[in-house]
């Protein structure tokens, strides 16, 4: 199809799948040259991925398309009701994000959808390099956030969720970590407050 080959994550590579009601806590390290890097899903291809919680580490000094949760999103990606509590503070020098890595797509053709969804971790990948952002690192695919929280709790310079010439965003900004324990009410019927004082997904 046109893609590099090697992947890494829990699930290397999925085409048409709905992964759900998974929480996953992986460390991963990318020592050599594989392309599409996640810790749920390496590549995901047309794939919906719903009520997960994902923590551990992504770790590379490589090279590669590198999320927290899908290192390369193509064609039709949709995340709703997702937890990434990783430290995504190695995952790369480019093409890094802290949900997704890469959206593979073209302009005006929505390839990756976040919705009601949060990222908390340390950092998005403190290092310098090209195409790295909070949720979603690049890429030509469009992209639309709906009610996206992110928390990074150390230091940080990265600012933007993503970017890119098409991105819809509809209440997705960065956050204090008191706020994210405010937020069940704006994730929606599917989270509720843990014993930490932040959202969890109802089946935990």
């Amino acid at each position: 199809a046109g893609f590099q080959t090697g992947y890494t994550g829990l699930f290397g590579m999925t085409c048409g799948a709905e992964i759900r009601n998974l929480k996953l806590v992986a460390d991963f390290t990318n020592s050599s040259e594989k392309w599409h890097n996640g810790i749920l899903v390496g590549l995901a291809i047309n794939t919906r991925i719903r009520s997960c919680h994902i923590g551990g580490s992504y770790r590379s000094s490589t090279a590669g398309l590198i999320g927290g949760t899908v290192g390369t999103a193509a064609q039709m990606v949709f995340l709703s009701d997702v937890i990434c509590e990783a430290d995504c503070s190695k995952l790369g020098f480019q093409y890094s994000g802290g949900m997704v890595g890469y959206a593979f797509g073209a302009n005006n053709f929505t390839c990756v959808i976040i919705d009601r969804s949060y990222l908390r971790t340390p950092a998005v990948s403190n290092t310098s390099g090209s195409a790295i952002n909070i949720l979603i690192g690049d890429g030509g695919g469009s992209k639309l956030l709906n009610h996206c929280y992110a928390v990074l709790t150390g230091e940080c310079t990265l600012t933007s969720l993503t970017n890119g010439s098409d991105v819809r965003e509809n209440d997705a900004r960065l956050i204090s970590d008191d706020e994210l324990k405010d937020m069940v009410p704006s994730l929606g019927a599917q989270f509720k407050i843990g014993e930490n004082g932040y959202p969890v997904l109802q089946w935990e």
